[in-house]
């Protein structure tokens, strides 16, 4: 599953490959979620320009000039850029053709869906709704973190950090090895964290965060040219039972708000 690094990957790929090309055609080849009658969708975008393409929590917005977007993320399955037909797979959600013979793929699981909206409707779906202030944006400062601890006090710290309107990008793989790395279980209330633990939550978001940017996202996505990403995460199924690197400790697998959630017993005490 995408999440904001993996996204923001993926975003300025897309912007330097495609911003500038016009679209030539449009294809649905398999059933998935879009918000419009499929010519219908197919129709909007044949003979736009693109404009710029931008990352925000897990979801990519590519402009579709003047005053339109395509958006798409979280599920997806992948999203590829092709030189030329020959290395367009037979399996796929949307494909668009570009006057310049360039191809896009787009390929999505699950609930995933692809939406092409107004501008002005960017943030009024239910889903994902307005998001929260991004890790990597100016505004992310620890007194605006700090304030949000504060205003949830009450909740479990997975529940305000998974939540879009709170922080956006940030989903359970991620999530996982910011809490194992600052030593805070996520069961914990956010009310319970002393004021260094917060400081550490803090830093090591966007250690965390950065350093995946710049791997080239999480080893369990790919990029636009289906790279592999080159952030190996240390929790996930493949660790469970297995030693903590830190203390030796079997890593345990925890159920926490309807998905698992991989801990250290020792290095993140409840």
């Amino acid at each position: 599953m995408y999440e904001l690094p993996d996204i923001l990957v993926l975003a300025r790929q897309m912007d330097k490959e495609l911003k500038g090309k016009t679209v030539n055609n449009a294809q649905f080849n398999e059933k998935g979620y879009y918000n419009l009658p499929k010519k219908d969708f197919e129709a909007v975008l044949i003979g736009k320009t693109i404009g710029p393409v931008t990352g925000k929590g897990k979801w990519v917005y590519m402009k579709l000039e003047p005053d339109m977007y395509l958006q798409f993320g979280e599920h997806t399955g992948s999203v590829l850029y092709h030189a030329s037909d020959d290395t367009v797979p037979d399996t796929y959600t949307l494909r668009v053709d570009f006057t310049d013979t360039t191809v896009l793929t787009i390929r999505n699981y699950g609930m995933s869906f692809i939406r092409v909206i107004k501008e002005e409707d960017v943030g009024t779906f239910t889903y994902p709704g307005v998001l929260g202030v991004s890790p990597f944006e100016a505004e992310f400062t620890f007194e605006h973190f700090n304030t949000l601890l504060e205003e949830n006090a009450k909740k479990m710290i997975k529940a305000v950090l998974l939540d879009q309107s709170n922080i956006a990008g940030i989903g359970n793989g991620y999530f996982q090895e910011i809490i194992y790395k600052a030593k805070i279980h996520p069961k914990r209330k956010v009310g319970n964290l002393n004021p260094d633990e917060r400081k550490t939550l803090y830093t090591t978001i966007k250690e965390i965060l950065n350093d995946a940017l710049n791997r080239g996202g999480k080893e369990d996505v790919y990029d636009l040219y289906d790279n592999q990403g080159g952030y190996q995460k240390i929790l996930g199924a493949h660790a469970l039972g297995r030693p903590c690197p830190y203390c030796r400790t079997p890593i345990e697998k925890l159920n926490i708000m309807g998905s698992t959630t991989y801990v250290c017993p020792t290095c993140q005490k409840l």
